[in-house]
């Protein structure tokens, strides 16, 4: 396991206190998810 530097612990940390991940969605805010069938011949 790789320990984390004390500034990458600051900004995990302020991210979850604003509720905020570094894309800018909030943490329970998902992307839309697409899927498409048939691409590949068979």
């Amino acid at each position: 396991m790789v320990g984390l530097s004390l500034g990458e612990q600051c900004f995990i940390e302020g991210g979850i206190a604003q509720d905020l991940r570094c894309d800018g969605r909030k943490r329970l805010t998902y992307r839309p998810i697409y899927v498409e069938t048939g691409v590949i011949p068979q």
